[in-house]
């Protein structure tokens, strides 16, 4: 009892409690010692296994004391308070034998098939080929059962007040997406060689006496076998952890409580990033319109200085049509078609020209000057 009660990290007391609860016979006081004599002990067969009442669910009784911050949940109201405390104060982990929430149930599945898959321990640039599947590598298989046990207990009870389970297997609460992890701890003792890598040792030790090669085998010094320690992590941040104090099945109703916090500071984080994003998108909004404003003004300058150079060359033909009517040199004919070059330049004027149309008298120099055409 002293041994397998480190495993649970619990005393041997209430290893022994747990055992007549269950009706699992353990050794008495003297059996090892009489094992250790060469004595034959009758060891007597497991009976079939009881469950206790309402084993099949999380179980709820009497209320215990929450060791909690006077402040926890300070942002619900009162009577919504009151209740999630209430609930998690009475909320228990169910047996072993319990049915599990679908949705835990199917993780459970996922991490089981994924851990049968890597018995050959396919591996690719040192990790497994295929994605483990949330805590299917992160605890033993022999841990499986007390975690997700766990996880039931806790989605159970909150889900009076609208918890469930994301497509991440993370929990929604209180409308927030709230992740969590599941880790075992490892105990690191010297590792013992095997028969097989012996072998393989002195195998290698005759190559190298024979000067041949051979590949150097790869033996462990250290073993760091899973001890059945589990850890559970709230959105990163609060951490409760098997010790010689308390188990997490004696947490549960704190761990419950610890979701909710983690609900609020999200939807903070959430709010906060919502705000950020509705003013960066305003910003960018403001920049453009400012930019099309600018870019407008630009288009209606350049048309200004466009249609000015134009006045400006109808302004030099007319004076150029009234210093050759003056002086005699041309004809009519030529001052009248000058003329109506002038006005077609003029964008006071604007008149069409037969074979250059309505002048675009905005538009850039190279754009509006009429080009010759040999086809």
């Amino acid at each position: 009892m002293t041994d397998v009660c480190k495993r649970y990290g619990i005393s041997d007391t209430g290893l022994r409690k747990i055992c007549r609860k269950l009706d699992v016979p353990f050794p008495q006081a003297g059996y090892w010692a009489k094992v250790r004599a060469g004595k034959l002990v009758p060891k007597p067969d497991l009976p079939k296994l009881k469950l206790p009442p309402n084993e099949d669910k999380p179980k709820t009784g009497d209320r215990r004391t929450l060791h909690i911050a006077q402040t926890a949940l300070s942002f619900l109201k009162e009577a919504d308070r009151a209740k999630v405390l209430d609930a998690a104060s009475k909320l228990r982990v169910a047996g072993p034998g319990a049915k599990l929430h679908k949705d835990i149930a199917k993780q459970k599945e996922k991490c089981e098939s994924w851990l049968d898959r890597q018995k050959d321990n396919q591996m690719r640039y040192g990790r497994y080929a295929e994605e483990a599947p949330l805590l299917a590598d992160s605890i033993s298989k022999d841990s499986y059962a007390r975690a997700f046990h766990i996880l039931d207990a806790l989605l159970k009870g909150m889900m009076p007040f609208g918890a469930s389970v994301t497509y991440q297997f993370h929990f929604q609460v209180n409308g927030e997406d709230v992740p969590f992890t599941v880790s075992e701890s490892r105990d690191q003792i010297p590792h013992e060689i095997t028969r097989a890598e012996k072998l393989e040792q002195l195998k290698y030790e005759e190559a190298k006496r024979k000067n041949t090669w051979a590949l150097k085998p790869n033996i462990p010094k250290w073993d760091r076998p899973w001890n059945g320690k589990l850890t559970l992590v709230v959105d990163g941040k609060c951490k409760f952890t098997d010790c010689t104090s308390y188990v997490l099945e004696d947490r549960i109703g704190e761990i419950m409580v610890a979701f909710y916090e983690a609900s609020y500071a999200n939807r903070l984080i959430r709010l906060e990033n919502e705000e950020k994003q509705r003013k960066d998108e305003e910003a960018r909004q403001k920049a453009a319109e400012v930019r099309e404003r600018r870019n407008k003004e630009i288009d209606a300058t350049e048309g200004l200085v466009n249609a000015a150079e134009d006045y400006a060359i109808a302004c030099k033909i007319r004076a150029y049509i009234e210093a050759a009517r003056k002086a005699g040199t041309k004809s009519a004919e030529w001052i009248a078609w000058a003329s109506a070059k002038a006005d077609w330049y003029d964008p006071t004027v604007c008149t069409k020209d037969p074979y250059f149309g309505v002048r675009d008298h905005e538009a850039d120099a190279k754009r509006k000057t009429p080009e010759k055409k040999y086809w």
